[in-house]
């Protein structure tokens, strides 16, 4: 049975896939020049319902690392998560502990 830290972070990389797959769509059907897109909150709460918006320099951004997630204000765990920086759209979220890295780290789309 998982505990609550590793279904967290199994979320937050099911949100990070779908993401991807948004992203791609965007690019494939209204290409590159997009000011915003909307993409899902990538936080650890599997009923999450919310969107966040960024520029594709931006998701680009926190994709550079695959333990950095992007959620909606507020929306972190500070049992499991570190805030890395946050503007009026989203925060960027580091995933740095145990199982849970381990999780982001396997699961990344781009590895």
């Amino acid at each position: 049975m998982l505990d609550w830290r590793e279904r967290e972070a199994r979320n937050q990389s099911v949100f990070r896939e779908l993401n991807e797959w948004i992203r791609d769509e965007n690019e494939t059907r209204f290409g590159a020049d997009r000011r915003l897109d909307r993409y899902l909150c990538e936080c650890g709460d599997g009923a999450c319902t919310c969107s966040i918006s960024l520029t594709g320099h931006e998701y680009e951004t926190v994709r550079t690392s695959p333990t950095m997630f992007a959620i909606a204000i507020n929306h972190e765990n500070p049992e499991s998560d570190h805030v890395v920086s946050e503007n009026p759209r989203f925060a960027t979220i580091e995933t740095c502990f145990g199982e849970a890295r381990l999780i982001a780290l396997a699961s990344n789309p781009r590895s």
